[in-house]
């Protein structure tokens, strides 16, 4: 027993790197053109994604913010122009992704704005 959590514990410290060092490969050989997030690509996001895969899936974004949380945390946002009914892209209404610790922590859009209602903008 103890022979097989010796074992597990490095595989899943492996497979925790991999997943955010993969994606820097895939962003050298993307255009660095912002891509808009729709229900297509934002089902290919999980929460607990670093930040890194997901700027490697997604591009880079249109704005970022930090914000300063009461108890002294931060949340940064990435975000990204939307998609309308049509398909086409919206650039005024934008898609907050919250990262906490580099990692994704939300996609809402009431969460985002909680956050900057209440809370010290960086």
């Amino acid at each position: 027993m103890r022979n097989s959590i010796r074992l597990f514990i490095p595989l899943v410290l492996i497979a925790q790197f991999t997943s955010c060092v993969a994606p820097l490969i895939i962003r050298q050989s993307r255009k660095s053109d912002t891509t808009a997030v729709g229900e297509n690509n934002l089902g290919s996001l999980s929460m607990g994604d670093c930040k890194e895969k997901v700027i490697g899936l997604l591009g880079p974004p249109l704005k970022e913010e930090e914000y300063e949380l009461k108890h002294g945390e931060t949340v940064e946002f990435l975000l990204y122009p939307s998609v309308d009914e049509a398909g086409k892209v919206d650039k005024k209404n934008l898609v907050p992704l919250a990262f906490r610790d580099n990692r994704l922590y939300s996609h809402s859009v009431s969460y985002y704005k909680g956050i900057k209602e209440h809370n010290i903008k960086l």
